[in-house]
């Protein structure tokens, strides 16, 4: 994921994706980094990471931040989507290759679950 290239395309990809934004990758410290990266290098403050390492009570937060319209931004892995039924999501960035097709394919029906237009943009890279 510290592959440059990769993660200004990430980076730009976020930016011009409409909101709200979920971005799937499959490693927690990756989830991190691109968390940080949006907020240092975007200016973007209305995100959260949420993976299998995100405590009990902080996932219990970002759900209820994210389905309350108070962030714009989830970065995520598998992990997120329990529990999670947000209709309005208007984009999907799968920023690493999910594991399987079933993953890809259950990961971008998180978006556009209210009927209207959504983009599921996967970034494919080497590493």
């Amino acid at each position: 994921m510290a592959e440059n290239s990769h993660m200004s395309e990430v980076l730009e990809t976020i930016r011009s994706l409409p909101k709200p934004l979920i971005v799937y990758t499959t490693q927690p410290t990756h989830a991190s980094e691109i968390e940080s990266r949006i907020k240092k290098e975007l200016l973007i403050s209305r995100v959260r990471t949420f993976t299998g390492a995100t405590s009990a009570s902080e996932r219990d937060r970002v759900l209820n931040l994210w389905n309350d319209g108070e962030i714009d931004i989830v970065v995520g892995t598998s992990a997120f989507g329990l529990g999670m039924d947000k209709s309005i999501v208007r984009s999907v960035l799968h920023a690493s290759f999910p594991e399987n097709i079933d993953r890809y394919y259950q990961e971008i029906g998180r978006g556009g679950r209210d009927g209207k237009a959504c983009i599921a943009h996967l970034i494919y890279h080497s590493g």
